[in-house]
């Protein structure tokens, strides 16, 4: 956070720390700003685009006990940690968009196995040509397309198994001991409101 102050400033940022923001009004005036932004200490700043990065919270599997395995069994990311912890083992990737293929791509050198659950019809909707083309060059790892996901068993926080079922056939799958890690389970951002005639949300900042 000190780098990004710094480099903020570097580009003439200007910075207020703490503030509060009350309203925010769209308006218009001669210098082409649109949006009036109402701060708790009765000024005001006026700008012509306005972001709020409010964080976000991840999707989660609308499964029973998921909550029981969360940070052991499942996990959000597929970081340097999560590789040493399933090392060896069975992974379930819950995704098909570019995060899911950066996964497989990282853990299938790690892991005995990786089963990826494409819940749309196909790889090419969500994920882009070069992520599904490094993904295709580890023979580790195997796909099932828009799976519904059954159920998941564990014993004192620990995942015992993992059971999914095919469509259209309704075939259920069984994985004993996998670590399942839904990495691409999707971002839903926070919402802010703030009284006024423009409402605005975001989680994600490009620049």
């Amino acid at each position: 956070m000190a780098r990004a102050y710094n480099q903020a400033q570097k580009f003439g940022a200007e910075m207020a720390i703490p503030d509060e923001a009350i309203a925010l009004d769209a308006e218009s005036d001669p210098k082409g700003n649109r949006f009036v932004l109402r701060l708790a200490s009765g000024e005001q700043v006026n700008a012509r685009s306005v972001v709020i990065a409010s964080g976000a919270r991840y999707r989660r599997l609308n499964l029973p006990d998921l909550c029981a395995v969360e940070g052991s069994s499942v996990h959000y990311w597929a970081s340097t940690l999560e590789a040493k912890l399933c090392e060896g083992q069975e992974v379930v990737l819950v995704g098909g968009g570019n995060s899911a293929g950066q996964a497989v791509v990282y853990l299938s050198s790690q892991v005995a196995k990786v089963w990826l659950l494409v819940r749309g019809p196909s790889l090419a909707v969500s994920m882009s040509s070069y992520s599904s083309t490094a993904s295709g060059a580890f023979p580790t790892w195997r796909w099932f397309w828009m799976p519904k996901l059954a159920a998941l068993e564990n014993r004192e926080g620990n995942l015992e198994e993992m059971r999914w079922r095919l469509r259209p056939s309704g075939e259920e799958v069984r994985r004993p001991h996998p670590t399942s890690i839904p990495v691409s389970s999707g971002l839903i951002p926070t919402p802010i409101g703030l009284p006024g005639r423009a409402w605005l949300w975001t989680s994600r900042v490009l620049c």
